[in-house]
């Protein structure tokens, strides 16, 4: 399927918005602007924070139509948290989508196709949910011999250079894996040493250390909150993922 176009609401960074795509069969004439080198390619680009994992998952939810709910997916606070004291949060977050089947959908004859997805929040879980009646359209879904698959990730290295600017990537190698090493250790040992809630000095200057490797300006963000999450749900675990990182960035540098 070729996603047309996508409506978000209280879905993680995105309090409401929508957003138009562009399909290879598009008159970009009309547009005003050339066509693509690759026209059925869609690019994301955004600092860390800005909410490009968030759409993708948003289309993933989208494309699994009426199977959403019985796809083994867990929902994990997807639904939008308000930062500011005083700001109510909400329990429902929707995505709605449409989409134009291909002919890898096995869906022949059918035009443009809608989703719309609920997340509901029921305590301290949540729920995907189908929201439309209509699902006829959607049947190939469920079906094993569709040719079709739905696959999202990111660039190898998730940075982009500034167009006028000379990059040494062999000094810029050595540059991150040192301060890779380095930020791995200092973060893992401030999870240490602030986790039992102390009121230490040292214990307050660890939680401060993690609080700002989490923050949302950050640039070690996304993958300091994940490491986060594991050391406190699993600390042996998160221990072996961190050897086996310090051991890849020794054999590297």
């Amino acid at each position: 399927m070729y996603i047309n176009s996508i409506a978000i609401e209280n879905f993680r960074t995105f309090r409401k918005t929508e957003i138009e795509f562009v399909r290879p069969d598009a008159d970009f004439n009309e547009l005003g602007f050339p066509k693509p080198q690759f026209p059925n390619i869609k690019l994301l680009l955004g600092n860390n924070g800005m909410g490009k994992t968030t759409l993708l998952k948003a289309i993933a939810l989208a494309a699994l139509g009426p199977a959403v709910s019985d796809s083994g997916i867990y929902p994990y606070r997807l639904i939008r948290r308000e930062p500011k004291a005083g700001l109510k949060n909400v329990e429902l977050a929707s995505i709605k989508a449409t989409f134009t089947p291909h002919g890898q959908d096995r869906s022949e004859g059918i035009g443009q196709i809608e989703s719309s997805v609920k997340v509901q929040k029921r305590g301290d879980l949540e729920s995907l949910r189908w929201d439309r009646a209509d699902e006829k359209r959607w049947h190939p879904i469920f079906s094993s011999e569709s040719d079709a698959f739905f696959f999202v990730g990111f660039g190898a290295t998730r940075r982009v250079e500034k167009k006028q600017q000379q990059v040494d990537f062999g000094s810029r190698t050595e540059k991150s894996v040192s301060r890779a090493g380095d930020g791995d250790c200092r973060f893992t040992s401030a999870i240490e040493k602030g986790h039992d809630g102390g009121s230490s000095a040292e214990a307050v200057q660890s939680r401060q250390i993690v609080d700002g490797f989490t923050a949302s300006k950050s640039a070690h963000a996304n993958c300091a909150r994940s490491f986060k999450r594991l050391f406190e749900t699993n600390p042996a675990e998160a221990q072996a993922v961190f050897d086996c990182a310090v051991e890849f960035i020794r054999s590297i540098s």
